[in-house]
């Protein structure tokens, strides 16, 4: 899975002085789990599996099983780069083990004070600006030398953040009307009205005529042929967002689908970023092995890593304070987040 997708070019397009298309500059495993995060593998199973039954907690509880082996592993990946980018001084080590502490100190405060669920909120509405950023970076990586037009560079930009507004608010909007209204252990859901959402849905129509007119320009000015990757991941990150949180007749696969997108869309990132960097011995053990291969190996690596985390040493620190391991693991998630928002930033260099 190290090969490219082959290009093929047809005279037709020269003789009608159109660009030509190019698919070969992004290798087969970034288009199926970075460019795609692994829709291609896990949608149909979605749908077979249907509402009802991702909502089952037997004779498999799916979510549990989806947030252990997917999402969890997604975090604690965070930590190979990050770990990296402090060693370069692209990123202060005050983003490492101070900035968990703080996390940590901060939503034990809140739970001590009663108001755990009110951060927890916060985080939750983080998560989704997390998740939506992501796939503007994604873009960013992939079009390199693509945005020296200024035009569509600003294009580019409003097609992915006019869009925001509509899923962040609209995935809280979506949580009230399928809850009826009623909180969760970790969220408090909002209705927001028919104003506030009528102009976040106009918003999202612009982000998307924007979407368009950036790559068609991008399309009449490519000189090595056109490469659709950027419009793939554009279209992509409308659908999967739309589906994962503006959808209530299909909460439950919509919920599981931009989740599980958005963690092997991660993970793949940050395979293909630093399996030739730093990953120390790591490294030194699947650096020379296919992809096909070493990315499950990774994945489960670190899985063991997260699992061992969470199973028997959080567990234990509840001797000292009764809720200490519930809020260290929503440390975690918020510590990936705030680290995320540095150690991805252009400064920080790939």
């Amino acid at each position: 899975m190290n090969g490219t997708l082959t290009s093929s070019y047809s005279n037709g397009w020269a003789v009608l002085g159109w660009p030509r298309w190019n698919l070969g500059r992004t290798p087969v495993f970034d288009w199926l789990f970075i460019v795609l995060g692994g829709i291609p593998l896990f949608l149909p199973f979605l749908f077979f599996m249907g509402e009802s039954g991702l909502s089952k907690s037997a004779p498999v509880y799916w979510y549990f099983w989806m947030n252990a082996v997917i999402s969890a592993p997604h975090v604690y990946s965070t930590y190979c780069r990050l770990g990296r980018k402090i060693g370069e001084g692209k990123v202060t080590g005050w983003m490492g083990f101070p900035c968990y502490a703080l996390c940590v100190g901060l939503l034990a405060l809140a739970s001590v004070k009663g108001f755990f669920l009110q951060a927890m909120t916060g985080v939750n509405v983080w998560q989704s600006v997390h998740y939506v950023r992501q796939v503007y970076g994604v873009s960013r990586l992939y079009g390199r030398g693509e945005f020296a037009d200024a035009r569509v560079r600003r294009l580019s930009y409003y097609a992915f953040h006019l869009s925001m507004p509509l899923f962040v608010l609209g995935r809280w909007h979506t949580l009230y009307t399928v809850w009826g209204g009623r909180p969760s252990t970790t969220i408090i859901p909002v209705h927001f009205s028919a104003t506030v959402m009528t102009t976040c849905w106009v918003a999202g129509c612009v982000a998307v005529v924007a979407g368009i007119v950036s790559e068609v320009l991008r399309y009449q000015r490519s000189m090595n042929g056109y490469d659709p990757t950027l419009a793939v991941i554009l279209g992509v990150f409308y659908t999967i967002h739309a589906f994962g949180f503006l959808s209530v007749k299909y909460y439950q696969r919509g919920f599981f689908a931009v989740t599980i997108f958005h963690a092997i869309q991660y993970l793949g990132l940050v395979w293909t970023l630093e399996r030739h960097q730093a990953l120390g011995w790591i490294h030194q053990a699947l650096s020379s092995i296919p992809n096909a291969v070493s990315f499950p190996l990774f994945w489960g690596i670190i899985y063991v890593l997260g699992h061992a985390f969470e199973t028997y040493l959080l567990p234990s620190s509840n001797r000292l304070w009764p809720m200490l391991a519930t809020v260290a693991l929503a440390a975690v998630s918020a510590h990936h987040y705030a680290v995320d928002t540095v150690m991805w930033r252009r400064q920080a260099g790939l």
